[in-house]
């Protein structure tokens, strides 16, 4: 079972496989869903990978941001020099990108990254015939869909421990909306961690961090994973700090191995790391209500003890567990402060630790502290450990010394690479010289190599100590050189793509409903229409009405759809949401039988122009794609229910969503509608609707002859209104409030 830890740079790399990491994932200086981490020049990215096959263990690079049409030559450049380069595989969102890698690195691993939201057994089997040789499973998928995936003969990778998005990864665009920074584009800015208010009927019925889920933790579920057969367990974290990366992996090192695993100590040390609180995640089916912490969106640490009695700079704290000397802790009360303890007092005593039970004097910054609480948030005797790591790994070899001629020669070996070094520096001896040639030949301190036996064919030979140490360090570094290379005869692949579905030019409107009053006013309209309804689709199918599959599959739907997965592709509609940025996720799509492409909400007029000339130069032809052009953005659709936690509800399809008005109202007083997806799931409006009405032309002109008008809260009289409008082309912008461009005058950042 490998044991995968992030590496925001490459001091963090090494602290992961000094700790017992199997692998490490890691980005370079683009194309990484981590862009404000260090990430790794291309120099660090020869020096990590080289030193980890050196090592028996691995590298994966990210490349898991969607891909703009003018960026996949870069992109494939950086490819091309990673797969030259020996990195074992690549994390990929783009599934365009994706079919450019299969075809043109073939030993090249290729994952499916989280980004992808693979959650069905049907999605993880197309991709594993797409070439995919692992998929990175959604975190809300649950231990029986992850057993499903697996036995269908495609490798698992699960997050078990880090923070959580709170929407299903891939499908998040908060941040870009209303940010302009995209989360697909390795640019989050986490609204998510943000306060707000949930207003029910316009009344206030929560407030704080409600969409701040707390940290992952599952090393108490190890055994669970074994069970399942995951391959990989992957720990979150490439913004985060060394010693968090250390703490984890040694942790989790110990859980895996059953090897000094104490599960309390553990988790202590892994909540002194870093937790915001812990869960199990849905994974393992965790209750909406425990999966958040709204009250705090930070790193919290443990509690300690708290303050009994204060005087001027200094507090008096009841220990309910150890702290010492440059350990840092939060104190909060009335007032919150921090301070790191550079001097601690028991009585009249200067110590440098205490125990539960004590009561020490320590300085603070704060007044009005007593009573408050104390939470220790960093122990120098944790990052003392983390710091003292060293590169502990050894492999044995064995050393063959023989003389042909007058050529004396050093062969190593490791059981598959072999490495010599010769020199003519000797001379016969009538003496054994075994003794002193062994001494020299065994030092093998500093390097990966551990001498296991030693062959001496002749020791009557006399040769300088300085020449037999030389004789070793050149066959030493034969070796790591060999070792350094795993895949020796890489080449690119120049082949070409090629599309084997041109579907039917179409020019229509495309309406998308979710109520019965806005489903009878669509079929007013000489319009495709899609119901999100199940049941509603079902009673009007025989009208022409086509279903709209659930966001999140829970069961798979076969047929005529707009839909979001991948295994019912074959005449369907594809989804916005599938993050179509270029011409080679167009092609993939329509590769899996799609009628028509969805491109992405975050495409601006630019990028789809590149996309329409990409998709015309490339495969010859004008392309079947549509925009959404009207309608409120979904900005997450979650498994979690803020609305839910409110109330104190336990069970799912409560409809309180459904019979309330429900919105999330952010610091500056943009209110969020909060609708029930098909399968209660949470799905978190745009505050403004989009409306291109003024557009229609200048796509039509570009190539786009489908819209998309997608109706969520409207009422029939306003959905009639409006699809008469675009109908008609009737540029009665005015006549719509809280509108918005959304990305296609400027596009993401």
């Amino acid at each position: 079972m490998e044991l995968l830890a992030p590496a925001g740079s490459i001091d963090i790399a090494y602290y992961a496989f000094y700790s017992g990491a199997s692998a490490v994932y890691f980005a370079g200086k683009n194309f990484g869903a981590r862009a404000s981490a260090s990430n790794f020049s291309l120099d660090e990215i020869i020096e990590i990978t080289q030193f980890a096959h050196q090592r028996n263990k691995k590298v994966y690079v990210t490349v898991n941001t969607v891909i703009f049409e003018d960026e996949i030559k870069e992109c494939l450049e950086f490819l091309d020099f990673l797969y030259l380069n020996d990195v074992d595989g690549v994390i990929v969102q783009d599934l365009g990108l994706a079919q450019l890698i299969h075809a043109r690195y073939p030993s090249l691993e290729l994952h499916a990254s989280t980004q992808m939201n693979i959650h069905t057994k049907e999605d993880a089997q197309v991709l594993k015939n797409l070439g995919y040789s692992r998929v990175v499973v959604s975190r809300e998928a649950p231990l029986n869909v992850i057993k499903e995936i697996k036995d269908m003969g495609i490798e698992v990778e699960v997050f078990v421990h880090g923070a959580l998005c709170v929407s299903y990864s891939g499908n998040c665009y908060f941040s870009s909306i209303v940010g302009k920074r995209s989360g697909n584009r390795g640019r989050c800015a986490q609204p998510c961690r943000m306060e707000y208010q949930l207003e029910v009927n316009s009344k206030v019925l929560d407030k704080g961090y409600l969409l701040s889920p707390k940290e992952l933790c599952t090393i108490e579920m190890i055994d669970e994973y074994k069970r399942a057969h995951v391959d990989s367990l992957k720990i979150e974290g490439r913004l985060k700090r060394k010693e968090y990366v250390a703490e984890a992996v040694l942790s989790y090192a110990k859980a895996i191995n059953k090897k000094n695993f104490i599960l309390n100590k553990e988790m202590k040390n892994l909540k002194i790391a870093y937790n915001r609180g812990f869960t199990k995640g849905f994974i393992f089916n965790e209750n909406n209500n425990y999966f958040t912490n709204t009250s705090y969106q930070n790193h919290q640490g443990i509690l300690v003890g708290s303050v009994v009695s204060t005087y001027k700079d200094k507090v008096n704290i009841k220990l309910t567990d150890e702290v010492g000397f440059g350990d840092s802790l939060r104190i909060v009360g009335k007032k919150t402060d921090g301070v790191t303890i550079n001097q601690m007092y028991l009585g009249s005593k200067l110590v440098k630790s205490a125990k539960a039970g004590d009561v020490v004097t320590i300085k603070v910054h704060e007044t009005d502290l007593g009573n408050a609480k104390v939470y220790l948030t960093s122990s120098k005797a944790q990052l003392d450990e983390v710091n003292s790591l060293v590169d502990n790994y050894k492999v044995d070899v064995d050393a063959t010394l023989s003389v042909a001629g007058d050529i004396l020669t050093l062969t190593l070996t490791d059981g598959v690479n072999s490495a010599t070094s010769s020199t003519p520096l000797f001379e016969a001896a009538t003496i054994d010289f075994s003794k002193r040639i062994e001494e020299q030949l065994s030092k093998l301190g500093g390097t990966i190599f551990n001498l296991n036996k030693l062959e001496i064919t002749n020791p009557f030979i006399n040769v300088a100590v300085k020449d037999l140490n030389e004789l070793r360090r050149n066959a030493v570094q034969s070796l790591l050189d060999k070792r350094s290379i795993k895949y020796p005869n890489r080449k690119v692949v120049n082949s070409k793509l090629t599309i084997n579905n041109k579907p039917k030019p179409e020019k229509d409107f495309i309406v998308k409903v979710r109520t019965k009053e806005q489903l009878e006013a669509a079929l007013k309209f000489d319009c495709k229409v899609f119901c999100e309804n199940y049941d509603l689709f079902l009673k009007y199918r025989d009208r022409g009405v086509s279903y709209c599959t659930k966001r999140v599959f829970n069961d798979y739907y076969k047929g005529d759809s707009l839909t979001e997965s991948l295994a019912n592709m074959q005449n369907s509609y594809s989804s916005v949401y599938l993050n179509v940025t270029n011409s080679y996720s167009a092609m993939s799509l329509f590769n899996l039988g799609a009628k028509m492409v969805g491109l992405s909400i975050e495409a601006s007029k630019d990028d789809i122009v590149d996309i329409i000339d990409g998709f015309t130069k490339n495969f010859g032809f004008k392309p079947n794609m549509y925009v959404m052009v009207y309608g409120y953005y979904e900005l997450m659709i979650s498994k979690y229910c803020p609305v839910q936690k409110a109330n104190n509800i336990e069970k799912k399809n409560c409809n309180y969503c459904i019979n309330n008005k429900c919105e999330l109202v952010d610091r500056m007083g943009y209110h969020f509608p909060i609708i029930k997806g098909e399968g209660c799931y949470t799905k978190i409006l745009n505050s403004r609707r989009v409306h291109l009405i003024s557009n229609l032309n200048e796509l039509r002109d570009i190539g786009i002859n489908n819209f998309l008008l997608d109706f969520s809260l409207e009422d029939a009289k306003e959905t009639e209104e409006i699809i008469k409008m675009y109908i008609n082309n009737d540029l009665g912008y005015g006549k719509l409030s809280d509108v918005t461009y959304g990305h296609y005058r400027e596009g993401v950042y």
